[in-house]
């Protein structure tokens, strides 16, 4: 009977999967989660072994696909997860693929708009800006003359993703399943956040409102350009920006040629990106050099929010402390943000912990901020907590990617600048603003208004707990954590008491009969007599010799 098309379409992606995995020197993986005998596939690879593992890691990304392009350029965001070597590789996938025709995009936006895009556009670029993985890019004239940017999710993109995502989901169980070492990278959380991210990016209009609120928290920074959103024009599957004119901010000869300072622009995304995170509390986490532009007139302009960190105010005082922490080396802050953090589960060994973050500072000690590198320090303690099973939230991690790639843009364009020279008068601005004095009224009001919501509903409360105990209908629910173990001895104990009892019951009663002399004889005693002794002393052995096995008398 043959196979339904759509289950045939996914063996023989599967097997496409298989054979890539194998080409780039995988084989072990599909060996050890039995996927090569069940797709019939020789795990021998004739991949060259001068390639090192996170380059061959990278070039099987990109040869599977752009799902899985997408999946390796969210977990670039994950340095708690994903060691260093890994994540550079990772840095340099690129979301390019072979565009789509223009009368398919053309359909798309007659299907959102349901009119015709001549009647909504004055012109529409048929040679697209960009292709990625989930949508592609034309420039086009508003009917006003307006000069406008269309971002276009493609048609079919979801179901691609979602088709390969059940393979990732099922290729990732095998792994969990047969691979016990795997799950220090925990793969399936590294997925569902994966499903999580892609899902987000494939809804436009939220990147939309993203632009929105970003351009909001820059309007009165004339250093800072974020594009315009026109909603109007703006839905689930496509989104319309305002055009910027500029060049990408790794083009130094152009911004050269512009007569811009290279300086300047590095301390303006610095200080930006400074801001988003420990101000405003919504950043952008993946500024590299493709989503940041240059403008004629020397502005910094921040394009693609598909990935962007939220924080609220007692996360950004917490990151802020483990940030401090790790800069000033003040271990006691490290360990007390992690705790705030939720980080520290009762699997941590915290005092093996607190040694080692005393050891990874040591390496810092009487060095200036001037000649501390973030990246090298987030490698140093990404590092140290996978070892320690450390759980960073993911905020932490995407702000680590933040400021490692804005330090990267920065040293780009200036060879002498420091990003930890910045954070120093941010930290210090943070810490003055807590102890302002209407900063702390607004938290008190705040705390007290909890409190007054609280004491309204004592009263209330307390009447049903009393309601309860006169009906008789209080329920109460004991937990306990540990006891396991005297669980199953006093059930064994139990066992053995009443072993005992009907051994000793036998003995009784076999004496009683021998006494009496009635029955059957054997040699000279009653037969049932015999035979109850007999009985009892088989199971005192058998008794005996458990009691010996178990090591306890």
């Amino acid at each position: 009977m043959p196979l339904p098309t759509r289950l045939r379409a996914r063996l023989q992606r599967y097997r496409q999967i298989g054979q890539i995995i194998v080409k780039h020197g995988f084989g072990l993986i599909l060996e050890r989660t039995y996927l090569s005998r069940w797709l019939r596939l020789s795990t021998r690879s004739r991949y060259p072994s001068s390639e090192s593992a996170p380059v061959r890691v990278r070039q099987m990304l990109e040869e599977l696909g752009p799902t899985f392009v997408k999946f390796g350029q969210i977990l670039s965001t994950r340095p708690d997860l994903i060691p260093f070597p890994y994540l550079q590789e990772l840095e340099k996938l690129q979301d390019q693929v072979t565009p789509l025709p223009a009368q398919k995009i053309r359909q798309v936006l007659t299907e959102e708009f349901k009119k015709d895009i001549n009647s909504l556009f004055a012109s529409f670029s048929e040679e697209p800006s960009a292709s990625g993985s989930i949508a592609q890019v034309h420039r086009a004239t508003l009917v006003d003359g307006t000069p406008v940017v269309l971002k276009v999710r493609k048609p079919e993109v979801e179901k691609i993703i979602e088709t390969d995502l059940q393979i990732l989901r099922d290729i990732v169980g095998l792994i969990t399943r047969f691979m016990k070492e795997a799950e220090l990278y925990q793969p399936n959380r590294l997925v569902e956040e994966f499903a999580r991210t892609v899902k987000k990016e494939l809804n436009l209009s939220l990147e939309g409102r993203r632009l929105q609120r970003f351009r909001e928290n820059f309007s009165a920074d004339r250093s800072v350009m974020v594009p315009r959103v026109y909603p109007e024009f703006t839905t689930s599957r496509v989104l319309t920006m305002e055009w910027v004119d500029g060049v990408k901010i790794n083009r130094i000869k152009e911004i050269e040629e512009m007569g811009l300072d290279r300086k300047k622009l590095a301390l303006i995304g610095a200080r930006a990106t400074l801001k988003q995170i420990f101000v405003d509390g919504f950043f952008q986490a993946d500024p590299h050099p493709g989503n940041l532009l240059v403008t004629r007139d020397g502005r910094l302009c921040y394009l693609d929010f598909g990935i962007a960190g939220q924080l609220n105010e007692s996360r950004m005082a917490e990151l802020s402390l483990l940030l401090r922490g790790l800069l000033y080396q003040e271990p006691d802050n490290i360990i007390r943000a992690l705790s705030a953090l939720g980080a520290l589960d009762e699997k941590v060994n915290t005092q093996a912990l607190r040694k080692e973050i005393e050891e990874l500072l040591e390496v810092y000690y009487g060095v200036s901020l001037k000649e501390i590198r973030i990246r090298h320090l987030m490698e140093a303690i990404f590092e140290m907590m996978r070892s320690f099973r450390v759980m960073i939230p993911a905020e932490f991690s995407l702000l680590a990617r933040a400021l490692i790639t804005i330090e990267g843009v920065g040293l780009m364009l200036d060879p002498e600048f420091n990003l930890t020279s910045e954070l120093k008068p941010v930290m210090m601005e943070m810490t003055e603003q807590k102890l302002r004095l209407s900063h702390l009224l607004a938290k008190a009001e705040k705390q007290l208004t909890n409190l007054y919501f609280i004491v309204r509903q004592i009263p209330s409360t307390a009447e049903s707990f009393l309601r309860h105990i006169q009906k008789g209908a209080l329920n109460l629910t004991f937990e306990h954590e540990g006891l396991e173990e005297l669980t199953s001895s006093i059930d064994k104990a139990s066992n053995r008491i009443a072993f005992s009892l009907i051994i000793s019951a036998l003995l009784i009663a076999s004496s009683l009969i021998v006494v009496s002399g009635k029955g059957q004889l054997i040699l000279g005693l009653p037969a049932l007599g015999v035979f109850g002794f007999a009985f009892a002393a088989v199971m005192g052995i058998w008794l005996l010799i458990g009691i010996l096995r178990a090591g306890k008398l």
